[in-house]
């Protein structure tokens, strides 16, 4: 194609897309096109505000401690005794205990060493070797528990209910729970081995958790086909994998979910990779760099990441964006970018624009085969002299490389005035 028929294709799609765009004061300039078939009608309507702020990180602080019941335990401190002894036990068990304490070894393997406890002080001392201990069907309310070793050992509860408890994981344990086990108004915390060693981790394997605290493990949390509400997790490292979530916060330098559904989720993270979101209220408050790939969030907050917020193959509806934003193959639906000044760069590849607003916190706009631009508005945005767009790979594939001149879809934030994104910047006289 030679250069003339370049340009004559760049201004006959810039004509046709101008038709279908908004006024970057909000007044949609099909209404003045009798032979325009759209009307304003169509549109969502007003975008939002650009004076909704985009929330302010703030600072990494750990889960308070959660107050339990162990205080309205009238006593703690007399030794627990053990059940009587079945046929052929090898170990001494603990069931319907209320009100002591007492120290336990635990056998490797299977362990019924504890049933029903109550208002209980115990401490559980996997044997040094053992790489796991396995106890079943333990009922424990009113209690403090902990778990110690010197050494790497996994604990896991299987069909176990703790309520109102406080455990602690002293060394590099993991507690595993799983097999319809749950959580009420448990906290959490890691305190290291009499060696020094620490590390712990939390597993939580198809149960649920209400009113859950992890404080500060050194290890991974991982929560694999479970259901989270009211809980704050944090840890160095947390995977969750088909998780339900409801007024839950995470906190960790390193986050990787698939597969996650629910409402209010407040995220401080460093580097995390997310996929297959269906949320509501997803608070993203801090972040490195945060990758979200297939999903779907509406009603949510993206502070500025240190690095950039990268999205593919999504939707995003009301929301507020601040920060380095790049995406490919999403759909935008009445969001703010740049709210409250927050300073803003926004590239967009594919997917489709409707009645979103660009604050004055927006510095930068950049598009690349965008495939509806619609009922946008602009409140004002900067004229830099250089061209957005680098050289792209065509349609994102292995094709040959378009450069800036060469895209008829990378214009200057000056060429706005032909693009339906907005209008061109209003620029106001200096009173002085």
């Amino acid at each position: 194609m030679t250069r003339q028929l370049r340009v004559l294709f760049l201004s006959a799609t810039l004509a046709l897309l101008t038709l279908a765009g908004c006024e970057g004061i909000g007044r949609a300039i099909v209404d003045e096109l009798p032979d325009q078939p759209r009307r304003r009608a169509e549109c969502l309507g007003e975008p939002p505000n650009c004076q909704n702020a985009v929330a302010v990180a703030p600072p990494l602080t750990p889960p308070l401690s959660v107050t339990l019941g162990l205080e309205q335990c009238a006593s703690t401190s007399s030794p627990c005794a053990a059940s009587p002894a079945e046929p052929g036990a090898t170990q001494p068990r603990y069931d319907n205990v209320q009100g002591c304490s007492l120290q336990l070894a635990l056998p490797e393997g299977d362990a019924q060493s504890l049933g029903r406890a109550s208002c209980v002080v115990a401490q559980l001392l996997p044997p040094a070797s053992a790489k796991l201990v396995r106890l079943s069907d333990l009922n424990v309310t009113q209690s403090e528990l902990t778990l110690a070793s010197e050494t790497p050992v996994v604990v896991e509860l299987v069909r176990s209910t703790l309520i109102g408890t406080h455990v602690t994981l002293r060394g590099p344990v993991t507690l595993r729970l799983l097999d319809q086990s749950v959580l009420t108004n448990v906290w959490i915390n890691e305190q290291p081995a009499s060696n020094g060693s620490f590390g712990a981790s939390f597993e939580l394997v198809e149960s649920r958790a209400l009113g859950l605290t992890l404080g500060a493990l050194g290890g991974r949390v991982r929560v694999l086909r479970s259901t989270l509400s009211g809980s704050k997790l944090w840890a160095d490292q947390i995977a969750l994998e088909t998780v339900s979530t409801f007024d839950v916060s995470l906190v960790s330098p390193e986050l990787d979910g698939v597969d996650i559904q629910g409402r209010a989720l407040t995220l401080q993270v460093g580097r995390a990779t997310l996929a297959q979101l269906d949320l509501t209220k997803l608070d993203v408050q801090r972040c490195d760099a945060l990758l979200v790939v297939g999903s779907h969030i509406a009603g949510s907050t993206f502070a500025a990441c240190t690095d950039k917020l990268r999205l593919h193959f999504s939707a995003v509806s009301e929301s507020l964006l601040a920060g380095a934003i790049e995406s490919s193959v999403v759909t935008w639906t009445a969001n703010v970018f740049g709210g409250a000044g927050a300073a803003t760069n926004v590239e967009l590849w594919g997917g489709s624009q409707l009645s979103n607003r660009y604050c004055a916190g927006v510095s930068r706009v950049s598009f690349g085969r965008v495939v509806t631009i619609e009922c946008n508005v602009c409140d004002e945005l900067p004229m830099p002299e250089q061209r957005l767009c680098p050289a792209q790979v065509d349609d994102m594939t292995s094709g040959p490389l378009l450069l800036p001149e060469d895209n008829p879809f990378c214009p200057t934030l000056a060429e706005l005035a032909t693009l339906p994104v907005c209008s061109p910047p209003v620029r106001k006289e200096d009173p002085f």
